[in-house]
């Protein structure tokens, strides 16, 4: 009785930003979540996000990040600059980066995401999903858009159905993933037999 879709707020991967942040684990934790997340469940979808340029991050914590993203396979990946918030203790941590090197931060993490969602996407081909039926797609006839239970409306990108019967929003279609585009997925429904 539940989604295959797990959104998980790890914020880094590296055990000394984690604390400074006041939260809890590190690279070897969260790919041990995961690992036990997928031995359950192989085909569940994970979504994170993740802050760089946070206060005293230093090349060897941007390198802990960078490890745990290239194993963790996350379906979605959200990276975003550090930037203060009023009465929060890190508003005061020593160590701040300037806004050039946070920006700087972000825009090489956001295309290592780019790259590792697009890589993610290509893997699930072959692959049977179920996918909710949103919209026909204008631009292909016996096509349908939709999204499949690792994909988040409106951030996750979406899954192209291919069908030789027409579908309908709402319905739920089993498809068999034949294509990636970045985090996009294009599939072919899989018909009852006559």
């Amino acid at each position: 009785g539940v989604a295959d879709y797990f959104d998980l707020s790890f914020q880094h991967a590296s055990g000394p930003v984690l604390r400074a942040m006041r939260r809890f684990g590190d690279r070897e934790r969260f790919w041990a979540l995961l690992d036990q997340i997928r031995a359950i469940s192989p085909g569940a979808g994970v979504r994170s996000n993740f802050i760089v340029g946070f206060p005293g991050e230093t090349a060897a914590d941007l390198a802990e990040l960078e490890l745990f993203l290239g194993r963790a396979e996350l379906d979605a990946i959200g990276i975003f600059g550090y930037s203060d918030e009023d009465g929060t203790e890190a508003a005061s941590r020593p160590g701040k980066l300037d806004d050039a090197e946070i920006a700087r931060r972000v825009e090489e993490f956001a295309d290592l995401a780019e790259e590792l969602m697009a890589q993610r996407a290509a893997d699930r081909l072959g692959e049977t999903l179920d996918v909710l039926i949103e919209e026909a797609d204008e631009t292909e006839a016996g096509a349908f858009t939709g999204r499949a239970a690792h994909q988040a409306p409106e951030v996750d990108g979406v899954t192209t159905v291919r069908s030789a019967v027409p579908l309908a929003p709402g319905d739920l279609v089993r498809a068999v993933v034949t294509g990636s585009d970045g985090v996009d997925l294009v599939a072919d429904a899989i018909l009852p037999a006559d």
